[in-house]
């Protein structure tokens, strides 16, 4: 059995890489809806339902100056949708075509890396590629 390591991985909002990325979370949720009837014996679904994906991605010294960067500050402060792809290795990730950006969160302290956090919401479901 394979196993994958996330070492590989990285962040991409559109063309660029986002640098020093600790770690990135997919969650999605995928609806059903219920329509048994009255007098069933046995519930009845249909995968009908709304796709609902979200997640976050978490950064260590991140240099505000660079190119995915800035790009990422100036999405939040528009509040425009982009585009980001979510690797697990080398050739596999996810693409979410329409990421809204929030939460944008940044630390630093006198004994450790600048770090930060942003979440994002998906318009569109992703695809795995």
């Amino acid at each position: 059995m394979a196993i994958k390591a996330g070492k590989s991985g990285k962040v991409m909002q559109g063309a660029n890489t986002l640098v020093n990325v600790k770690s990135w979370k997919l969650d999605i949720k995928d609806t059903t809806i219920d329509y048994t009837g009255l007098g069933a014996t046995a519930r009845v679904f249909t995968p009908l339902g709304l796709t609902e994906s979200s997640g976050s991605v978490e950064w260590t010294a991140l240099d505000m100056a660079g190119t995915g960067e800035a790009a990422l500050v100036a999405g939040i402060l528009a509040g425009t949708s982009m585009a980001l792809k979510l690797y697990e290795d080398d050739t596999k990730y996810w693409d979410i075509t329409s990421a809204y950006l929030e939460n944008f969160a940044t630390e630093t302290s006198v004994d450790g890396l600048v770090t930060g956090s942003f979440d994002f919401k998906c318009a569109a479901a992703p695809a795995y590629t």
